[in-house]
């Protein structure tokens, strides 16, 4: 199945008069050098992000999963989970139905992610802090990784 993640996220933007100052799609200059940032930061044995929910996340960081089939709005305390909340991320959508994943890099604030994760059926997503010290994915199956040390909130009790 391959899954709009662009269009989702564009047509729930409008619907809720989101604020483009605090939502947007990085730039195509900058988008190669995010992403490997974020593989090379958080990715064992030089494979993509993609392979990170299958247990490649780097060892130098602590790394908790958690099973939230039974918490599927668990995204709605992310404000009392990550550190200077009031800051930017960056968020990966992950589109399959390619032979390799797509995938739309956006730059938002949590008020705005909140939204479009509510509005939004996603696949893989991606949650990663600009300094690069932390990040939380859900995967398809909804389990959800924290990997860092700086969480508020022991994502055991999300």
């Amino acid at each position: 199945m391959n899954y709009i993640v662009r269009q989702d996220i564009e047509k729930t933007i409008k619907e809720f008069s989101l604020n483009r100052n605090r939502i947007f799609e990085v730039s195509k200059q900058n988008y190669k050098q995010i992403l490997k940032k974020i593989e090379q930061t958080f990715v064992l044995y030089g494979q993509t992000i993609h392979w990170a929910n299958m247990g490649y996340y780097n060892q130098n960081f602590s790394v908790w999963t958690v099973d939230c089939r039974d918490n599927p709005f668990w995204f709605e305390k992310l404000n009392k989970i990550i550190p200077n909340s009031q800051n930017a991320v960056y968020v990966l959508f992950e589109e399959m139905g390619r032979q390799r994943p797509k995938y739309w890099v956006f730059e938002m604030y949590l008020e705005e992610l909140i939204i479009i994760l509510n509005e939004s059926i996603m696949n893989d997503y991606y949650i990663v802090s600009k300094k690069y010290d932390w990040l939380i994915s859900e995967n398809h199956h909804r389990i959800v990784s924290f990997v860092g040390k700086s969480f508020h909130l022991s994502p055991m009790k999300i």
